[in-house]
């Protein structure tokens, strides 16, 4: 599975020092994701990268959102699914399919409002 990827913030190469595969960091790419299975950091009100298929998480600290989006990443003022500290998802909930209006979302953005956070996720590889 290849998808294309339009964005243009800063961590999008490394999101808590996990390579999740991207080539540049603005403009459009084929993406591709290594399989991932760990804790990701996310910073104070910042979009972040997390997937392109569903994924498995766990909210670890923060109040989390959680958007699906099909074309730009977000800005900071746009609202997603909140997740307090030990809720979460798995992969068979189908995390993308929660978001019709986005068109065919195929990335899962998350953001942390007001503070650091940090969630578990685990995900598989696209190649």
């Amino acid at each position: 599975m290849r998808c294309r990827c339009v964005y243009a913030f800063t961590n999008a190469l490394r999101i808590g020092g996990v390579d999740v595969g991207c080539a540049q960091l603005e403009g459009e790419t084929d993406m591709t994701q290594t399989a991932l299975n760990t804790w990701v950091t996310l910073p104070a009100d910042t979009w972040t990268l997390i997937s392109e298929i569903d994924c498995t998480f766990v909210v670890v600290s923060g109040i989390v959102e959680v958007l699906g989006m099909d074309g730009a990443a977000p800005v900071e003022a746009d609202r997603g699914i909140p997740y307090a500290n030990g809720a979460g998802e798995d992969a068979s909930v189908a995390m993308l399919s929660r978001f019709p209006g986005s068109g065919t979302a195929d990335r899962i953005y998350m953001i942390s409002r007001g503070e650091t956070g940090s969630v578990f996720v685990s995900r598989a590889v696209v190649s």
